[in-house]
Parts: C-alpha cells; structure tokens; sequence
C-alpha cells in the first residue's frame, strides 16, 4: 500500500477500503423500508393526525383521505410533503396547496400499493 502522503498514491489506501463504495440502489431501499414501514397506530392518533391536516388546509371534505395519508405514511413523510407545499415558489407559486399535497400523498400510496393507479 502506497503512503497517503505519495502524490503518486493519492487515494489508493480509499479504493480499498470496504466503505469506499456505497451501494446506492441498496441504501435508498433499505431508507425507504425504514421510513415506510407501518407503525401501530390508534383510532385516536390517526384521528389526531387526520384533524390536523384538514386544519392546515382548510379541507374538511378531504378528511377521509387524510385519514389513509395518516395510516398509511410515515410522519416524516407528512411534514416533508406539507413544507414542500407550503414552500415559496416565486415563478411559479402553487395556487392550490391541498391539492399538491394530495397529488405527491396519492402518488406514494400508490407506490405502496396502497391505492391504485388509473
């Protein structure tokens, strides 16, 4: 093994090294399993969740999707998507911030299998 310090070996003590490559593909899934796996949840914390999203959006018709969205995925994923819909878009705001929490909601619930596609 060359010295770190040998211009002529920079970095080959890295290639070597079992951490230098990371699989991406398998990390992501293994992300995406942890973040996803349902939790045991109760009526009353599904509830909790579900009035607090119509509250934020002011769609008490949408209630039972909330409902599934509170059920069904994870708290982070939740308040990532409510900050991307509420997020400042200058160019191009977003008139309808329920409906574009509702459409990347929908689109992971399918991705789960949870509804389907059309």
């Amino acid at each position: 093994m060359a010295n770190p310090l040998n211009v002529n070996g920079i970095g080959s003590f890295r290639r070597n090294s079992p951490l230098s490559m990371i699989d991406k593909d398998t990390f992501l899934a293994e992300l995406r399993e942890r973040n996803h796996k349902p939790v045991s949840q109760s009526a009353q914390y599904i509830d909790a969740k579900a009035d607090r999203l119509v509250a934020k959006f002011n769609a008490p018709e949408s209630r039972a999707f909330y409902c599934d969205c509170a059920r069904y995925l994870s708290e982070d994923f939740i308040e990532c998507a409510i900050e991307n819909a509420f997020r400042p878009r200058p160019r191009n705001p977003i008139r309808n911030k329920a409906a574009y929490f509702g459409r990347i909601c929908v689109n992971e619930l399918v991705k789960l299998g949870i509804y389907q596609a059309k």
